[in-house]
């Protein structure tokens, strides 16, 4: 896992001002999806949906 992610999943982090899960995809240096989401699991879900939209890999963790 990277040290800067303690979510263990690329995109999705704790957005702690708002108390809510954030899922976040950039393509082509475009911010594709930003929403918060009460679950980590919604939060995760979105982001995995958006990857499937816009055929990007989901990221592998580095060891």
């Amino acid at each position: 896992m990277n040290s800067r992610n303690v979510s263990g999943v690329t995109g999705v982090s704790w957005d702690a001002i708002a108390n809510r899960w954030s899922a976040r995809l950039t393509v082509g240096g475009k911010l594709v999806l930003n929403k918060a989401f009460a679950t980590f699991s919604d939060a995760v879900a979105a982001r995995r949906a958006a990857e499937a939209s816009y055929h990007v890999a989901p990221r592998k963790p580095r060891h």
